[in-house]
């Protein structure tokens, strides 16, 4: 047995006697003795100024990095600067992250992603962004989509990792960006009832805080509000009646946001509440339909709000 191990120590390839037949010594080892690839990212940071194609740089790369035998992890790398396409083009080379629990590795046990990036683009740098010449806002806009890219590629390594995100300017997002997503699920503003439930979860804020007098809403579906809306209710069945209002106020929002719902109260207290619901006692909620009735009406008629709707104004 020594001399196996001697010649296995020296890599040498090895067969071994079982049950009568040869057998690869690799065939019966454990798993765990076995050689494991791990993934290490390296990151390639070029010069503002450098307009090499990134696929030519990557290449540069990865053969720089694989001349040596072992990679430190984490490290910066060096060397690379005597290759004249490198020394021109890059500022800084980096092994960044990696799943091996070590701090150095074999680079035969090494399976590369290189990714390249640039801080400031220009029209001849596309690798993620779209975005061509423009002012330095929009410069600055592209180096943020090549950053979030980049980290966003790393994540495919990783197990039980869900990214979700949301935004209200559906054109501007990148191309690039759109292409990596597994769902993309457009979510319109809120229909009719929607709307209620919005409303009468702010109204719920303001019974808790005894702002306004304790009252219980309907159900909208419970009552069918929507396919029995000219039904007439009693005076004296407060509860329906604040409903069947909240509905139609519901009604007369198609449009608004779900942000600018939510301010409804706030402007209806600031602009026709005021003060007199400062008196130490709850205001009945008529007062405070009447107030956010008004409030969209004055969104309406563009007195409070710039622009169709709420989307996006908020102040």
């Amino acid at each position: 047995m020594n001399g196996i191990k001697s010649e296995y120590e020296e890599g040498l390839p090895l067969d071994i006697q079982m049950n009568g037949r040869t057998e690869p010594l690799a065939s019966i080892m454990p798993v765990e003795t076995r050689k494991s690839v791990w993934v290490v990212h390296i990151e390639v940071r070029l010069k503002p100024t450098s307009s090499a194609l990134v696929d030519l740089v990557r290449k540069h790369v990865k053969q720089h990095i694989s001349s040596d035998e072992t990679l430190l992890l984490p490290s910066i790398i060096t060397g690379w600067e005597v290759q004249s396409l490198l020394y021109q083009n890059v500022e800084l080379i980096r092994a960044s992250e990696s799943t091996c629990p070590h701090s150095s590795l074999p680079l035969d046990q090494a399976e590369l992603e290189i990714h390249v990036y640039q801080p400031n683009d220009t029209d001849v740098f596309e690798e993620f962004s779209t975005t061509g010449k423009g002012d330095g806002d929009d410069m600055m806009a592209a180096s943020v989509v090549n950053a979030l890219l980049t980290q966003l590629d790393k994540l495919k390594h990783r197990k039980n990792v869900l990214v979700m995100t949301t935004s209200n300017l559906a054109d501007a997002i990148d191309t690039a960006f759109i292409d990596r997503a597994d769902i993309v699920q457009y979510v319109g503003l809120p229909p009719q009832e929607g709307i209620y439930w919005i409303l009468q979860s702010c109204i719920a804020e303001l019974i808790r805080a005894q702002i306004v007098s304790p009252v219980d809403l309907v159900d909208p579906k419970t009552l069918q509000f929507a396919n029995n809306i000219k039904v007439e209710f009693g005076e004296e069945d407060q509860s329906r009646v604040a409903s069947k209002r909240l509905w139609e106020l519901a009604g007369q929002c198609i449009g608004m946001s779900g942000r600018s719902l939510r301010r409804l109260p706030v402007l209806a207290h600031a602009r026709h509440i005021g003060a007199s619901a400062m008196g130490g006692r709850a205001s009945d909620i008529s007062v405070w339909l009447d107030a956010m009735t008004k409030v969209v009406a004055d969104e309406r008629n563009g007195r409070l709000f710039n622009g169709k709707g709420g989307a996006g104004n908020s102040a």
